[in-house]
């Protein structure tokens, strides 16, 4: 196969298993879970999802459902590619700031994304019902070895508020990152 490279974890953190490019290709940042939940908790929230939700990580993208009105179950289904996902996180349509109070489904899917990307999680399953939000994933355990680990959890409403918050204060402006603090050290 000469001509591609398989795309790898970068320092950024892991990375989604997104395929392979060509090589002319350049890539700046990789699609890790933050970016890639932020894009569709954004189109989540342009396409009216109130609650009933369920997101999937598949070997190509993420299966994303949604409950219609009112009406028990999921209503509608859609497949959201790797690429997909990639011109969602780069469309300006998608970056403005959500309307709801709490920054809906987009603020609390990235905040939820950077506790995944800081677990090397993969293999998601987000699925809301009502307020609460089971989440399900893998995540390596090195302990002579290599083993990975089915995490399950439920995050309820007064968790979902604990991680907005988080998210809140990583992005207060002025304020030093794990990486940048990393990166000042050295110098």
């Amino acid at each position: 196969m000469s001509g591609v490279t398989p795309l790898t974890c970068n320092a950024e953190g892991p990375t989604i298993d997104a395929g392979i490019l060509e090589e002319e290709d350049e890539v700046d940042e990789s699609l890790n879970y933050q970016t890639a939940l932020r894009a569709i908790g954004a189109w989540l929230d342009s396409h009216g999802a109130d609650s009933g939700i369920r997101i999937l990580e598949t070997t190509g993208g993420f299966v994303v459902q949604r409950a219609e009105g009112h009406i028990a179950g999921i209503g509608s289904s859609q497949t959201i590619t790797f690429d997909q996902v990639w011109e969602l996180a780069e469309g300006k349509k998608y970056r403005k700031r959500s309307k709801g109070e709490d920054g809906g489904f987009q603020n609390f899917l990235r905040a939820v994304g950077h506790e995944l990307d800081e677990a090397e999680a993969h293999t998601i399953l987000l699925e809301q019902i009502d307020e609460e939000l089971l989440l399900t994933y893998i995540y390596p355990r090195y302990q002579g070895g290599i083993s990975f680990i089915k995490h399950f959890t439920v995050i309820a409403p007064e968790a979902r508020q604990d991680l907005l918050r988080a998210a809140q204060e990583r992005r207060k402006p002025g304020r030093l990152t794990k990486g940048l603090i990393r990166f000042i050290g050295d110098a």
